[in-house]
């Protein structure tokens, strides 16, 4: 009896990339599964299950076994950076597949690092696991097993994988499940504003809970200093409606939506107002103690109101989608696309800008240009020159001064 692909967890999009892609890895992939037998499945040990497959994938042009550069084993006493290459099971045309561990801490350090790495490598990571069957060995990892662990697992935003779940029964159709989502906003803070900013930041959690019980959403906090980081993660498919929510705290915390009508139940609205009240009091706290210890700062200060208002403004700016960057990296692809995988990548980067242009990494931005370049000069330039004009106030004090050598990649030089 053969095997079959049943599921797909798709995150980040892995799917949509590696099932469009032109040389058929997932086609092949799972041609070769057909071709296994359920005796391999329900076995313990299943190395002879992987030679099996490896052998039938690498007559299709797979690779086996990609070693870290340089060959032999691997230094570890010193850490070198990013790997040029990583090891995976197979590999072909920027699809790396693994086969299942029975080892969970494997399975998280495969989730973490392995994936973030292949990330930079423009590699779609790939899990092939079992379906859930009582006949399997109950030190089996299987597919619903992982899936109900990633919960407990950061996963970052853009690192794209997929997990695969087999079975000996045939069914209609693949049944895609998507990963959570997870909305992130990064704000940086002046120092009075810091405790205010983060006290309204976290009580969007309690808002959740008043008006989007049914999404099963949690809002953690990071900071590092002054910046702060809102990480909202939400079901997939309810995204839209807990970020819908979020433009309407932003327009509460400007002002422009009454609280009146944002919050309808009176004990809702009450605690509400009082947690706008205390953001007021808590700039005022820290606004007194940095008086008192920086000799000029009272040149700086404005009036209380000026000071919340302002406050209350850039938290509602901050947190409110405006997808300028994606929109205008999409009219790009529009113009100049030709479906290629570095499109996929500059709307992700272009998301990013959006969501926490400061988290953008100078390298990061250097390869995608490079790849940009390398591909479609026309849109490299191009993408350069909305950076310096329509971008500009989305990308940042610090990415705008990039340009420069940036532009030395393309050819073009920014006045």
């Amino acid at each position: 009896m053969a095997l079959y692909i049943n599921k797909v967890f798709n995150v980040c999009g892995a799917w949509e990339k590696v099932s469009n892609l032109e040389h058929q890895s997932f086609s092949e992939l799972s041609s070769a599964f057909e071709e296994l037998d359920e005796y391999w499945y329900l076995q313990q040990r299943n190395s002879d299950a992987k030679e099996e497959l490896g052998n039938l994938l690498k007559a299709k042009g797979w690779i086996s076994k990609i070693p870290l550069i340089g060959g032999g084993p691997p230094n570890l006493q010193k850490f070198r950076g990013t790997p040029s290459s990583l090891p995976f099971f197979l590999h072909k045309d920027g699809v790396g597949v693994d086969w299942p561990a029975h080892n969970p801490s494997y399975f998280d350090s495969w989730v973490t690092y392995k994936i973030k790495v292949a990330q930079n490598l423009g590699v779609v990571p790939v899990l092939c696991l079992p379906l859930f069957d009582e006949r399997l060995p109950r030190s089996r990892m299987t597919y619903e097993y992982a899936k109900e662990r990633l919960q407990y697992i950061d996963i970052v935003e853009g690192n794209q994988f997929l997990i695969l779940g087999y079975s000996p029964i045939e069914s209609e159709a693949i049944q895609v499940e998507e990963a959570d989502t997870v909305i992130r906003r990064t704000i940086t803070f002046e120092p009075h504003q810091l405790q205010a900013g983060v006290s309204l930041l976290s009580y969007f959690s309690e808002v959740l809970k008043q008006k989007c019980s049914d999404s099963n959403s949690k809002v953690s906090i990071e900071q590092d200093g002054e910046k702060v980081r809102l990480m909202i993660k939400s079901e997939a498919g309810m995204e839209h409606k807990v970020e819908a929510l979020l433009n309407e705290y932003g327009e509460v915390l400007n002002g422009t939506l009454p609280a009146e009508q944002f919050m309808t139940d009176q004990v809702q609205l009450l605690s509400l107002q009082r947690k706008l009240d205390m953001a007021a009091l808590e700039v005022k706290h820290h606004q007194d103690i940095l008086a008192l210890t920086k000799a000029n700062y009272d040149q700086r200060i404005v009036t209380l109101e000026e000071q919340v208002s302002g406050l209350r403004q850039m938290l509602s700016e901050s947190i409110t989608s405006h997808r300028i960057a994606q929109e205008q990296v999409s009219k790009l692809i529009d113009k100049y696309g030709n479906e290629s995988e570095v499109e996929l990548e500059l709307l992700s980067l272009a998301k990013k800008f959006d969501e926490r242009a400061s988290d953008v990494q100078k390298d990061e931005l250097e390869r995608l240009v490079k790849r940009l370049q390398a591909e479609n000069p026309k849109m490299a330039n191009e993408f350069l020159s909305l950076m310096k004009g329509p971008l500009e106030g989305v990308v940042g004090n610090i990415i705008y001064s990039w340009l420069p050598q940036l532009s030395l990649l393309v050819g073009s030089v920014v006045r």
